[in-house]
């Protein structure tokens, strides 16, 4: 994978599931190259926001996002870690890109305060 770091600002990385197994059985993707990735852009640059997307009944377990952001933190804790709830607009934009929408529950936004003590 190439970077050009000099022309990127800010880089935003998207962290889902810790789990490997939970992360393979919703992503159909291992997790290990996604952390690799993210500890080899650590060497580059610390302008770096993480972001945790919250899928409910999917990664808003508090043990999936202790898990994510203690790990986040032991690589160095003055990255932060953001909670991106869900946007129930998601179907709709996958079919504009003529893309299948594989995510088959309905789901609502988490609330303002079910958020912010899922932050806590």
């Amino acid at each position: 994978m190439r970077f050009f770091y000099g022309l990127v600002d800010h880089f935003l990385i998207d962290l889902k599931i810790a789990d490997p197994s939970e992360h393979r059985r919703y992503t159909g993707a291992d997790n290990g190259p996604i952390w690799s990735n993210f500890e080899r852009l650590l060497q580059r640059t610390r302008n770096i926001a993480v972001r945790i997307p919250v899928i409910p009944g999917v990664t808003d377990s508090e043990d999936n996002v202790r898990s994510i952001a203690a790990r986040v933190f032991s690589i160095d804790p003055s990255i932060p870690v953001e909670l991106l709830n869900y946007n129930p607009a998601s179907p709709g934009k996958y079919r504009e890109l003529g893309r299948a929408y594989l995510f088959d529950r309905k789901v609502a936004p988490l609330t303002e305060s079910q958020l912010a003590a899922l932050a806590a």
